[in-house]
């Protein structure tokens, strides 16, 4: 059964740096940005991050249909797949950015409407693996998500999904990995070895 490694954390606490660190030493493997600027629809990327024209609710609409492109576009059944990001995300920032529960309710009636049919249909061999820091190392003035300044209300969020397995977990069974709650001392090199260890301890031969 292929594997599917989901990267997720708040923003700038070095998801993008170790999904690509774990994608190079996986030969054959397909990493997934989201939201994705590679995919058919991948020009929502900068609408996503960066247009102030629209509202939180548009944006994570934009992001659901990311998500849902990359479901069809590429779990294929036979290539191992590492995601930064996922439909986890989504739940996430819509409850702490404000949208309203009829809102939320849409967004994940959408993303797992689509992602429990597609991984019905194709099993993936699934491991989320959490990046939790105090705060971001990494700053953007032009993401419009930053600049919501609700980091602390996002890594409290992570934090609770970490430790308790709630419904956002509805995409498919699978065993929680590790909560990796980093320093600021932590290097990419130090990190990398932690998450290639926790991955080689759940999967044999992927390297």
């Amino acid at each position: 059964m292929p594997k599917l490694i989901i990267f997720e954390g708040p923003d700038g606490v070095g998801k993008s740096t170790q999904a690509k660190m774990l994608h190079d030493v996986m030969p054959g493997s397909l990493l997934i940005r989201q939201p994705s600027d590679s995919n058919v629809v991948g020009f929502l990327r900068s609408e996503v991050k960066s247009n102030p024209e629209h509202c939180m609710f548009e944006r994570q609409l934009m992001h659901t249909v990311s998500h849902i492109v990359d479901a069809y576009s590429y779990f294929d059944g036979v290539t191992d797949v590492i995601m930064d990001r996922s439909p986890i995300s989504a739940m996430v920032y819509g409850q702490v950015l404000g949208l309203s529960e009829y809102q939320r309710i849409i967004i994940e009636r959408c993303n797992f409407a689509v992602y429990q049919d597609r991984l019905a249909e194709i099993p993936y061999d699934i491991r989320i693996l959490f990046f939790i820091r105090p705060e971001s190392y990494k700053s953007d003035k032009d993401d419009l998500y930053e600049q919501a300044d609700r980091g602390k209300s996002i890594t409290e969020r992570y934090l609770d999904l970490a430790k308790h397995h709630s419904s956002f977990f509805a995409l498919r069974e699978h065993r929680y990995l590790f909560d990796l709650s980093l320093s600021k001392e932590c290097n990419e090199k130090v990190i990398h070895e932690s998450v290639l260890a926790a991955v080689e301890a759940e999967y044999d031969g992927i390297r």
